[in-house]
């Protein structure tokens, strides 16, 4: 048995801290069947929460311990101490299925307020949050809850209950009607975080950050370098890019970025594109003349497929931002604007490699268009794969402006799919000088040239 400190409440400082009892189970764990009920997934609970005004959030009072265990249970979980030994006859931390089965039963009171017809209630773990759209609503909405935790003889703690609020922090999020950013005090921590001189602190400031990643545009990229110090049999060595880097990404979180809600009765807008070091995908939805985000993806690109033709690689970022975003857009039509022409050329491929297939095959259950833009006016996406956003750009600009916003594209092209064949067609001196251009492609016409370089260092197996 340990004893853990509780985190300290940091609206109440001078309150004594408070300890939570845990098992030492790992044993136990070993041979106890991995629960396959699931978690609530995060980000969708999140956007759920934000479409409401007002919101009341409710935390149980010792919640593992309300939860009584059947006898055969109780056996199992007897811990000796200096005072004797014990059977804990209530659900306890360090149990592996805790988690799931707490969930579990929430779920079920969630379930049965929702066959009374009470709905707009949402739970991770002892997490309540209870959304509506007017103050008798949520009166009546709150009743309701109450009773059936009395009816259940389940407990709250007062201290912890916040009720008739329009922003609340929730999940390290701060939630308000169609607006989610990160809390204040994790931005806190973010931007006071100290260069990191160890790479456990890399990988602390990495998961801080990277917790929000949804609302970060770019953040592979901008993050390639310190992943980079992480990874096995790399030195440690701290250099003014990575200071650059770490700087920009505190950057970012000053100016708290944020993201809109989704609106299910508008269609949304994919805009995707793919750099040498990174892909990027940004859902879109258009309100009042402009594109809004709804979220961001990223990914650093592996070793292997940095070396993807330029046009598979707009594929490969189409692929992984459809899934990426797959919650928003199935069984809907949506539109994809894109700086290359992957699906044209791909669809004319009669025998495509396996990988792209699978790639094809996972696109062809979704509903869309696709739309050429030419490169030079796929700012947004291009320009999140790139370069990240700079604090002093946007300090100037109001508050209630400072949206990551892509101005409307008006283009006079036809979509992807009805691109005459012409549009393919590269000349000979196009491909010469795009081959000279080409480092790789340099060293394997010098080679062809000279064969006695083969066996030179400086030419890389292809």
């Amino acid at each position: 048995m340990v004893l853990v400190k509780k985190k300290q409440n940091p609206t109440n400082p001078h309150k004594p801290a408070s300890y939570r009892m845990a098992l030492d189970l790992r044993l136990l764990n070993t041979i106890l069947e991995n629960s396959t009920y699931p978690l609530p997934k995060i980000p969708t609970l999140i956007n759920e929460i934000s479409k409401y005004p007002f919101y009341t959030t409710i935390d149980f009072c010792k919640a593992y311990w309300q939860i009584l265990l059947p006898e055969e249970m109780q056996d199992v979980l007897t811990f000796t101490t200096p005072f004797g030994t014990f059977a804990s006859r209530r659900l306890v931390f360090g149990l592996k299925t805790a988690a799931s089965i707490f969930q579990a039963l929430v779920d079920l009171l969630i379930d049965e307020l929702k066959l009374s017809g009470t709905t707009g209630i949402y739970a991770y773990q002892d997490d309540i949050v209870i959304g509506a759209h007017s103050f008798q609503e949520m009166h009546n909405k709150i009743r309701s809850v109450l009773d059936i935790l009395i009816k259940y003889n389940l407990t709250l703690s007062p201290e912890k209950c916040v009720f008739f609020k329009s922003t609340i922090d929730y999940l390290g999020f701060n939630i308000s009607h169609n607006k989610i950013q990160p809390v204040t005090s994790n931005i806190l921590k973010i931007t006071s975080f100290r260069p990191p001189r160890t790479v456990k602190q890399i990988r602390r400031f990495l998961g801080l950050c990277g917790f929000y990643r949804s609302l970060i545009p770019g953040f592979a990229e901008l993050t390639e370098c310190l992943t980079e110090l992480t990874r096995k049999n790399v030195p440690f060595q701290w250099t003014p890019t990575h200071q650059e880097a770490f700087k920009k990404l505190q950057d970012v979180f000053f100016t708290k970025p944020f993201v809109r809600l989704p609106d299910w009765e508008k269609p949304f807008v994919i805009n995707t594109d793919a750099s040498g070091q990174a892909i990027s995908g940004i859902l879109l939805q258009e309100h009042e003349g402009k594109l809004h985000p709804i979220s961001y993806y990223s990914k650093t690109l592996s070793n292997s497929e940095r070396n993807y033709p330029a046009i598979k690689l707009e594929l490969f970022a189409i692929y992984k931002s459809v899934h990426a975003f797959k919650t928003y857009l199935y069984n809907t039509n949506f539109k994809i604007l894109t700086d290359s022409k992957p699906l044209l050329h791909y669809k004319k491929n009669a025998s495509p490699t396996d990988i792209v297939s699978r790639w094809l095959l996972y696109l062809s259950e979704f509903q869309f268009t696709c739309e050429h833009i030419p490169g030079k006016e796929n700012t947004l996406a291009d320009f999140f794969s790139r370069f990240p956003v700079n604090r002093t750009e946007i300090s100037n600009t109001p508050q209630d402006e400072q949206e990551l916003i892509l101005p409307v594209v008006e283009t006079h092209c036809n979509t992807i799919n009805a691109i005459s064949d012409t549009s393919l067609e590269i000349s000979t001196s196009t491909w010469l000088k795009e081959q000279a251009d080409d480092t790789q492609i340099n060293e394997i016409i010098q080679l062809l040239k000279n064969p006695s370089l083969k066996d030179s260092n400086n030419i890389r197996g292809f």
